[in-house]
């Protein structure tokens, strides 16, 4: 997949309940191919977040180190945050037993 510095990749989410509520792309910054799995996440038409369950859980990949750096301002790349990287992070918070406070 394209990467540079400066290049942005947005990722199309897919049905699922980990993208519920993400109403757009997704900006990633390195992401690669995910193979295996449930694709929840696109670019163009490569996985680039997969879920897939074991046992009585599952395991989420995201393909982008820099996924979790988005929150963080980081000029003139991105700023923080990427609203649908955030309500993606709170879903998978959540789906582990977290819960929002207070809008955070």
């Amino acid at each position: 997949l394209p990467y540079m510095k400066e290049t942005k990749i947005d990722a199309r989410p897919l049905k699922d309940p980990l993208m519920n509520n993400v109403n757009g792309n997704i900006t990633m910054y390195s992401a690669v191919e995910v193979i295996g799995g449930t694709p929840i996440a696109l670019y163009n038409t490569t996985p680039v977040m997969a879920v897939k369950k074991i046992g009585k859980g599952q395991i989420v990949v995201v393909g982008d180190h820099t996924i979790f750096k988005n929150f963080v301002q980081y000029e003139p790349v991105f700023t923080y945050p990427d609203p649908n990287l955030k309500k993606f992070t709170e879903n998978l918070l959540t789906s582990i037993g977290g819960r929002e406070e207070n809008g955070i």
